[in-house]
């Protein structure tokens, strides 16, 4: 009713300065329940979701709200990348939840 849109944004597992810190010394691992930081996503890329969120006119920004909105989902709808030109897999695929979960269950 008055014409604001709000959208959450949930992104992979992220690089950020702190993770990276954990994995050099050794800490990730365990913190993270293994999951692999090499295949994370930069924190420009959620950056770069925002500034494609930005550029919907009106009605499909108002169309999404209230949605939540996996970024590396919206990279591939919304056509763009992460910093080093890759676009991880969303949260939500088989590409990630299998080297993630599944596998390393089945090693164990």
């Amino acid at each position: 009713p008055h014409g604001v849109a709000s959208i959450s944004l949930y992104p992979g597992v992220v690089k950020t300065e702190g993770n990276l810190e954990m994995e050099r010394r050794g800490e990730w691992a365990e913190a993270s329940g293994g999951l692999d930081l090499e295949a994370g996503e930069s924190p420009a890329f959620s950056g770069r979701a925002v500034a494609a969120l930005a550029r919907l006119d009106s009605e499909a920004m108002l169309a999404r709200s209230g949605r939540v909105e996996v970024v590396a989902e919206l990279a591939r709808e919304l056509g763009f990348s992460d910093i080093d030109g890759s676009r991880p897999p969303s949260i939500r695929s088989l590409a990630y939840l299998c080297p993630n979960f599944v596998f390393p269950s089945i090693e164990a």
